[in-house]
């Protein structure tokens, strides 16, 4: 699909997707020698940013794949990205409500929204804090609130499935620091917000079920002064509740933007809340300028956006974390991934959301958007 723009009030939105769901491998992209648009080492791989000679097999068995047809209109294109972003007159507030953030990614650092009443003197998060300085009901939100823990939560979402910090990446990657990859903006400034993590996957022992935290997590962007908000829930219209719906026309009141993902399921069943009037929905398309074969459709599809194999950011596998390693890529710090949350990112030209059906295991259709929004320089 053609990348192409939606007004929206006062924001440009440009959208991508790509619907995180599976690891991809190295080997299924190559790269050619007139790949790269910055200095940093793996730009020569996100195609979805700058396409140019780089090939994509798809697996077609265990044993065999072919090669895709590279489209130049399936990507986004690096000049007129830089373009939009040269007319951008404010920071853009991204909530990333899903698995959290890698702190200590090296390609991250600087991109994350402060609290800075909140923080320690270095600017850091506090170990334990139970004075609520700014009196927001959330003690030490340095940056941002894990809703997944115990109680009202913490103030540490740190990521421990891997989802969180590539859609970080995809938005807000620092570029042209001479390491691993390039977001989409320099102007972003993500907002995590943990919704949930490794645990949901496997039991269903929380006290406060995911829609709770869902609606929750909402709230605490729209505290935040939050300008976009990329979701990775979703759920059968069967499930769906007058609880949710007002809390997602909450949101559209307060002038926020949300973004959520299609689906990775090949269905055109709707699902919500990427089905809600007011949600931009978003689903995958492929380095062809196809719908990737994974991705839902439908009429509540708003637009497609690239979603396979999207290089980004990676937690560092911690040995005595549950954390897998990451299994693909030969730099730990950066996978390779593909669905529909990665289309939200890329062929809206900026919208990055999460979408996962509650419940799920962690094999099952765990879907992510990214997006940015870029303020009308009029």
């Amino acid at each position: 699909m053609k990348t192409k723009f939606l007004h929206l009030g006062t924001y440009f939105i440009i959208c991508i997707s790509t619907t995180l769901f599976s690891f991809g491998s190295l080997a299924s992209i190559e790269i050619g020698n007139s790949n790269k648009f910055s200095n940093d080492s793996y730009s020569g791989y996100q195609w979805y940013l700058n396409i140019s000679d780089q090939i994509i097999y798809r697996d077609s068995s265990n044993i065999k794949s072919h090669r895709l047809a590279n489209n130049s209109n399936a990507g986004l294109q690096f000049e007129s990205l830089e373009k939009l972003n040269s007319n951008v007159k404010k920071e853009v507030i991204v909530a990333v409500l899903d698995t959290g953030i890698d702190f200590s990614h090296p390609d991250l650092q600087g991109i994350i929204l402060k609290n800075d009443s909140e923080c320690t003197r270095d600017g850091d998060i506090p170990l334990r804090s139970l004075n609520d300085k700014d009196s927001n009901g959330f003690p030490g939100d340095c940056m941002g609130w894990n809703f997944s823990a115990e109680g009202i939560g913490n103030n540490r979402p740190e990521d421990d499935t891997g989802h969180g910090t590539h859609i970080a990446g995809i938005l807000a990657a620092r570029r042209n620091n001479g390491i691993g990859i390039s977001g989409i903006s320099s102007h972003i400034k993500i907002l995590p917000i943990k919704i949930y993590g490794e645990g949901e996957f496997k039991k269903n022992n929380q006290k406060v079920s995911l829609s709770q935290r869902l609606i929750k997590g909402l709230q605490y962007a729209k505290q935040r002064n939050a300008d976009i908000i990329l979701l990775s829930m979703g759920w059968p219209i069967s499930v769906d509740s007058d609880q949710l719906r007002s809390s997602f026309r909450e949101m559209k009141d307060a002038g926020i933007i949300v973004v959520a993902a299609a689906g990775n399921d090949s269905t055109d069943a709707p699902v919500v809340p990427c089905s809600y009037p007011d949600v931009i929905c978003v689903g995958a398309s492929t380095i062809e300028r196809k719908i990737a074969p994974f991705s839902n459709f439908g009429s509540h599809v708003d637009v497609l956006a690239p979603g396979e194999e999207i290089l980004s950011t990676f937690p560092i596998a911690i040995p005595s974390s549950p954390l897998p390693p990451s299994l693909h890529f030969p730099d730990p710090k950066y996978e390779v991934l593909s669905g529909t949350s990665t289309s939200e990112v890329l062929d809206c030209k900026t919208t990055l959301s999460i979408s996962l059906n509650e419940g799920a295991t962690r094999s099952g259709s765990v879907v992510a958007s990214a997006f940015l929004a870029f303020t009308n320089p009029n």
